[in-house]
């Protein structure tokens, strides 16, 4: 059985790195597994990218022709968007290889127009990573704002004025293969899915992210906290590639939960990824900021999840929370919101603290609750082992070697 994993990147970004360790875990048991990349740092097995400079200049000019028209776009709503307008000439190079089955990922960023992605021949999945697939040009929409939106009412669709999510919409409705079975990476995400007017009749399975439990391992706290130079106090991470602006990952939300406390001189701060040193503004709690993103480094990765007691995801839409299932394997609760795809990594009060959406009252009396000794020593115990019995490679290859084997 030979598959074939498209996604943008083998490294760079949450959906590479779920990619990866799908690619990884099929190949450690001798699934025959390739990956075609955009962009590679080539430091895996089996990955296919550009090996003729022609096709990679104008792969990569059509790409940045791409974003220089969505940039207007992007910088209005404060949202990233792809329309997989241009064929991709790295599929010149490996569509005569051999391969039973393609199994899409991420595919922004020019990774493959939509005319490209019905026309492979061979039976097709698409796990689904983030909302795009079944949206316009946006990759996400607050849809918990209003009731209806383009993406799920047709009368709204159908108005008669140019916007660029329904026109991207209906031009999916175009080029989408109907035969393309549907894989979620949550039950959240596949029931967002099932609403959208692309996927409502689609049968949609849910198979969560993998982790390499014997590789991701914690480490001993307080050589962890040496490391990293942190105080003996009680640690909250919160992790976002974005940094502390991107609205979407609710640091404003966790400010104002820590301002609940009457005294923070016991807790400290860990956020990884680039602080605004304005959101930080009359909170007087000492912390750590680490602006690097370590996108694949699981050194440091483990070495930062093993020196903190906690994290928090405030997350307003979240399709799976890898942050949290990394925590969990360096036996690290988590804080975060229901009605989002972490639900499907914490079970509340067992190994982390599922607050109201949107509720930052409610994400104090999570993150207050899980500090409380008694608590915190329970949600640890419980961390690794909840996670290994549920994101294991062995038990997610399993799931998607049963879609294979159905597909052909």
């Amino acid at each position: 059985m030979n598959i074939l994993h498209i996604n943008y990147s083998d490294f760079s970004g949450g959906s590479a790195i779920a990619c990866s360790r799908l690619h990884s875990a099929l190949l450690k048991k001798n699934i025959n597994s390739w990956m075609a990349v955009c962009n590679s740092n080539f430091k895996q097995k089996n990955i296919l990218t550009f090996s003729n400079k022609k096709n990679k200049f104008e792969y990569l000019l059509k790409k940045n022709t791409s974003r220089l028209i969505l940039k207007f776009f992007e910088n209005k709503n404060k949202v990233d968007y792809s329309i997989s307008f241009f064929n991709n000439p790295i599929f010149k190079e490996i569509l005569g290889l051999e391969f039973d089955i393609i199994n899409f990922h991420w595919i922004g960023n020019e990774t493959l127009s939509l005319k490209q992605l019905s026309s492979f021949k061979k039976p097709k999945i698409w796990t689904l990573l983030d909302m795009w697939p079944f949206l316009g040009a946006e990759h996400i929409n607050y849809s918990y704002k209003s009731k209806f939106d383009y993406w799920n009412n047709s009368e709204i669709l159908d108005k008669q004025f140019f916007e660029i999510n329904k026109w991207m919409l209906k031009r999916k409705m175009k080029y989408y293969d109907s035969n393309i079975k549907l894989v979620s990476i949550s039950r959240w995400l596949a029931n967002k899915a099932s609403e959208s007017l692309l996927f409502r009749d689609k049968e949609i399975d849910v198979i969560p992210c993998t982790l390499d439990f014997e590789i991701w391992r914690p480490l001993e706290r307080t050589i962890a906290r040496k490391i990293l130079n942190i105080e003996n106090k009680k640690t909250i991470l919160f992790s976002s590639s974005g940094g502390t602006w991107n609205y979407n990952k609710g640091f404003n939300l966790l400010v104002k939960a820590l301002k609940n406390f009457k005294n923070l001189k016991d807790i400290h701060l860990v956020i990884l990824g680039k602080l605004k040193k304005s959101d930080l503004k009359n909170l007087e709690i000492s912390f750590t900021e680490i602006p690097k993103v370590f996108f694949g480094d699981v050194a440091n990765l483990i070495n930062i999840y093993s020196s903190v007691d906690l994290v928090v995801i405030p997350s307003l839409i979240e399709a799976f929370g890898q942050v949290a299932l990394e925590a969990a394997s360096c036996n690290v609760p988590t804080v975060a919101f229901k009605n989002t795809g972490v639900t499907e990594i914490i079970e509340h009060k067992k190994n982390g603290y599922l607050a109201e959406f949107n509720n930052s009252e409610d994400l104090f009396n999570g993150i207050n609750w899980c500090l409380e000794d008694y608590n915190l020593q329970l949600l640890k115990n419980n961390s690794r082992e909840i996670a290994l019995k549920k994101f294991s490679n062995d038990l997610i290859v399993k799931k998607y070697q049963k879609i294979y084997e159905d597909i052909l």
